[in-house]
C-alpha cells in the first residue's frame, strides 16, 4: 500500500515537472516566434540589413540612425550578415571595430569572399579599443606594454584575402565618405571600407600634452533653428537651450569639428 502510494506521488511530482518544463518551453518559443515575425516583417520592408556588433559604435542600434537590426556577440556582424545575403535579396552593411575585426572578424570575411556574398563590411579602425579602456591592438604600432610593434594593416588583409573593392577614408571628411559610400553600396560583391579615424579618447589626451584646445560655438544671427545638429547629428555636446537657442556645450565639445561640415546653414564656427 505504502509502495503505491509512493509511487502515485513519484508520477504526480514527474507528471508535473513535465508540464512546468512543456510551459516554459511554449513560452520560450512564442518569444522566438515573436520576435521573428517583428524582426523579418521588418527586414521586408527595408532596402538594407544593418548587422552591428559589440562596441561602442554599437550605439547606433538607437534613434537617429537605426543602423543596427540585430547584435548578437563579438565578431559574429559579418557572420550573420554572410547568411542575410544569402538568404535575401537585399543589401547587408556589416559594421565592425578595429580590435573586433582582429579577434573575430577576419574567417567570416574570408568565407564572404569564397562564398561570393554581395556585402560592404565597414571596418571602424579608431586606432584603439575603445569600449574595454583603451587598450592596443595588432593594427597600431606598439604592442599591450607600450614598446614599437609591427603594424598590421587592415587594408592588406582585406585585399589579401580578394575583397573586391577596399578603400580607406577619413570619416571627419564627409564629402569624401558619402562618395566611398556610394560607390561600395553599389559594387556587386564584397566590399571593404575602412574609417580610420583617432578616438576622441587620444585626440583629446594629445591635444592636452600640446596645450591645443579647440572649441565650436553656434552664431545665433546665422542659425535657423532647422536642427539637423540635433536631430540628424546628434553630438552629445550640441544641445537646446529652454530659449529655444540652439548651442555647443563648451565642456563636451573635443573639437572635432564635423558639426561645421553638417551645417546647412554654415552657423558654426571656432569659438574665440
Amino acid at each position: 500500500m505504502q509502495n503505491n502510494i509512493g509511487k502515485k506521488r513519484k508520477n504526480e511530482k514527474e507528471n508535473g515537472e513535465k508540464k512546468i518544463k512543456k510551459e516554459k518551453n511554449n513560452i520560450t518559443k512564442n518569444i522566438i516566434e515573436n520576435f521573428q515575425r517583428k524582426f523579418y516583417s521588418k527586414l521586408k520592408e527595408e532596402e538594407i540589413i544593418y548587422s552591428t556588433d559589440i562596441g561602442c559604435y554599437a550605439l547606433g542600434l538607437e534613434p537617429p540612425y537605426n543602423m543596427g537590426d540585430y547584435c548578437i556577440s563579438m565578431g559574429s556582424s559579418l557572420g550573420i550578415g554572410c547568411g542575410f545575403s544569402k538568404a535575401t535579396n537585399q543589401k547587408v552593411i556589416s559594421f565592425i571595430g578595429d580590435s573586433t575585426f582582429f579577434h573575430a572578424g577576419i574567417p567570416p570575411l574570408v568565407n564572404a569572399v569564397h562564398n561570393k556574398d554581395k556585402i560592404l563590411l565597414v571596418v571602424m579602425d579608431n586606432r584603439i579599443t575603445g569600449m574595454t579602456g583603451g587598450q592596443t591592438n595588432p593594427g597600431v604600432p606598439v604592442d599591450g606594454m607600450g614598446n614599437p610593434a609591427p603594424e598590421v594593416s587592415i587594408e592588406k588583409i582585406a585585399r589579401g584575402v580578394g575583397a573586391g573593392l577596399v578603400k580607406t577614408i577619413d570619416p571627419v571628411d564627409l564629402k569624401e565618405t558619402e562618395e566611398v559610400f556610394k560607390e561600395a553600396l553599389q559594387f556587386e560583391g564584397v566590399a571593404v571600407v575602412i574609417t580610420k579615424h583617432p578616438c576622441a579618447m587620444i585626440t583629446n589626451a594629445e591635444n592636452r600634452k600640446k596645450g591645443i584646445s579647440v572649441k565650436y560655438s553656434i552664431n545665433q544671427e546665422e542659425c535657423t533653428k532647422c536642427l539637423t545638429c540635433v536631430k540628424d547629428f546628434t553630438c552629445p555636446a550640441v544641445y537646446i537651450e529652454k530659449d529655444g537657442s540652439v548651442n555647443i556645450n563648451p565642456l563636451l565639445c573635443d573639437g572635432c569639428g564635423v558639426c561645421v561640415q553638417v551645417c546647412p546653414k554654415k552657423a558654426i564656427e571656432v569659438k574665440k
